[in-house]
This record gives C-alpha cells, sequence and structure tokens, in this order.
C-alpha cells in the first residue's frame, strides 16, 4: 500500500471543493403554441411517394381531409386510405392515419403520431407540409378561408 503526503491530498481536496456545486442540466422547454394561425383552412392532398412498399400511387390514394381547424395552435390531420380497405389489407377503421401537430410561433408545426409524422410550415394566410404515413409520404397545403 503506498502512503500519500497529507498535504497532497488536502490540496486536491480544496481544488475539487472550488469546483463549486454541480447542477442538472436544465433542458429549455419547446415553444409555446400559437394562435396567430387560428381559423379554417381548405386544404389539398397529393402523393409524393410510396415508402418501402411496391404497391404505387394507387395503393396511397386519398381525398385526405378537405378542411383543417386550427384552434389554440393545433390542429389534426386525418389521411383516409380506402383502398387499403377495399383490398382487404386492414379494417377500415385502421385505415385512415390521424396526425395531431402543434405550430409554433414562427409557424412551423409538428405533429408525430403512432401512424405517422407531419412537419411543415405555415406562412400567414397559407401552409405546406409533409405527411408521411400508412408507407406513403403526401404533400399537403392549404389556404386560410
Amino acid at each position: 500500500m503506498r502512503n500519500f503526503p497529507l498535504g497532497a491530498v488536502s490540496t486536491a481536496l480544496m481544488i475539487v471543493g472550488c469546483a463549486g456545486p454541480m447542477t442538472a442540466v436544465q433542458l429549455s422547454a419547446p415553444p409555446p403554441a400559437t394562435t396567430a394561425f387560428d381559423g379554417s383552412y381548405r386544404t389539398a392532398i397529393s402523393y409524393v411517394r410510396t415508402l418501402s412498399v411496391p404497391q404505387g400511387a394507387n395503393w396511397c390514394g386519398t381525398k385526405g381531409q378537405p378542411v383543417i381547424t386550427v384552434s389554440g395552435g393545433q390542429f389534426s390531420f386525418s389521411v383516409p386510405h380506402a383502398h387499403i380497405a377495399s383490398e382487404g389489407v386492414a379494417p377500415e377503421s385502421l385505415t385512415t392515419t390521424e396526425i395531431m401537430a402543434t405550430i409554433r410561433p414562427d409557424g412551423l408545426f409538428l405533429g408525430e403520431s403512432s401512424e405517422g409524422t407531419m412537419s411543415g410550415r405555415f406562412y400567414g394566410h397559407r401552409f405546406e407540409g409533409i405527411i408521411d404515413g400508412m408507407l406513403c409520404r403526401y404533400a399537403i397545403t392549404g389556404y386560410r378561408l
């Protein structure tokens, strides 16, 4: 066993003690939702591509949700997949992707559910975004009514 001089140990303890108290890292909270974009929007949806499935655009066909209502800086968007139900792939109740999104003060929005994700941006009276869900990718747009 090696003996350390008492002076070296006390010096080391003084240096460690000068480091100050350890504090937890504070993570900043996400920005609050904004109500600046509240209102109703007429929407359009278009097929972009199929994600890792060979069925193609017909399999991903949807009419989307014709009107959304933004309230309290939040909205949901539904993407019905009627073709999946008609092919017997899944019961009709399981063929609609619905995603709730929150709009930040800068207009960016993001939503996530077990069926997919949605992101984009509001620009005054309109918005643009992307939905990835049910193995399909869509572009969405909307204009305030």
